[in-house]
């Protein structure tokens, strides 16, 4: 559970994996606002998955506790039903940042069947569910993107999404450290506040991959400057597009703001995360299911 803007997500979750603990990857709820929908997110995903252990780094541990005295407040303001919010009961913290800088070595590899993590749903229209995710999943996964996008050792690729996202899970951590190429990560504040600087990062870093949801391509389709980025080549920039519905006239604008740096329309390419390939395939499955029952009826 780490803040969007930090560095040691990536070394805790290879750990996690490699150490055969299964990770959760959590949005950490805003302690500083009353995060009362992000609480309730927390507590419900803990009780879920049994989580016993919460890994964090310093900065976001030092200010958990900055809750209750915003509670309290709230509690005395507020004229409308007091929704409670507290953190999970009975967990233990690690601070990785701060952990002791010794090795150790696991007594086996992980099996390829074995569980590696379990992806969470948003919980915006109902309670979280979680997505098993083996290690032979996450392997092929990866296997996939390197080859969609021909990354090899010392590639770079540039991304803003925060580190619970699945699209991010995969090709902020999990990738560099199966391949070996590189993640150039800012923050998403940054980009929100200057999306030509994604571009800049682009040509500077030499990146040949990147993601972004619709909102994310509609915002540099409105704000990039032009200026700053008319000698950038992006030829050879893949970018993938999921997380929300991709639309048709966000990516005409796109492509028409885009084309004349050598922007290619087939390198916008949809995807789908674990989670809604995870359902689409029960679907898939169910209808399958039921196509074969009705053709032993007829027959």
């Amino acid at each position: 559970m780490y803040p969007p803007n930090s560095i040691h997500f990536p070394a805790a979750f290879c750990a996690c994996l490699v150490s055969r603990f299964v990770a959760v990857p959590v949005a950490p709820p805003r302690p500083m606002v009353g995060d009362v929908e992000g609480f309730e997110r927390l507590n419900g995903i803990a009780a879920d998955c049994s989580a016993s252990v919460i890994l964090t780094d310093s900065f976001y541990y030092n200010i958990s506790p900055l809750d209750a005295p915003v509670q309290a407040v709230k509690r005395v303001f507020s004229h409308g039903p007091k929704k409670a919010t507290a953190w999970p009961k009975g967990i233990k913290w690690i601070c990785t940042d701060k952990a002791p800088k010794h090795g150790l070595s696991p007594s086996r590899l992980p099996e390829p069947e074995e569980l590696a993590y379990v992806q969470y749903t948003s919980g915006s229209t109902r309670a979280p569910r979680g997505v098993y995710i083996t290690h032979r999943m996450v392997m092929q996964n990866c296997l996939m993107a390197t080859r969609d996008t021909a990354q090899l050792p010392g590639s770079r690729c540039v991304s803003w999404l925060p580190w619970w996202h699945d699209l991010m899970v995969v090709t902020g951590a999990c990738i560099p450290a199966i391949i070996g190429n590189t993640l150039i990560f800012f923050p998403a504040m940054k980009w929100l506040k200057d999306p030509t600087c994604w571009f800049e990062a682009v040509e500077t870093e030499i990146a040949i991959a990147s993601a972004a949801p619709n909102f994310g391509l509609d915002l540099m389709a409105r704000k990039a400057d032009m200026e700053r980025i008319e000698h950038v080549n992006l030829s050879e920039l893949v970018i993938y597009s999921g997380g929300e519905t991709c639309r048709h006239n966000t990516y005409a604008r796109f492509f028409e703001r885009f084309g004349p740096l050598g922007f290619r329309s087939h390198n916008l390419r949809n995807i789908m995360g674990w989670l809604s390939a995870h359902y689409i395939c029960l679907v898939v499955l169910w209808v399958i299911h039921i196509s074969c029952l009705r053709s032993r009826s007829i027959s």
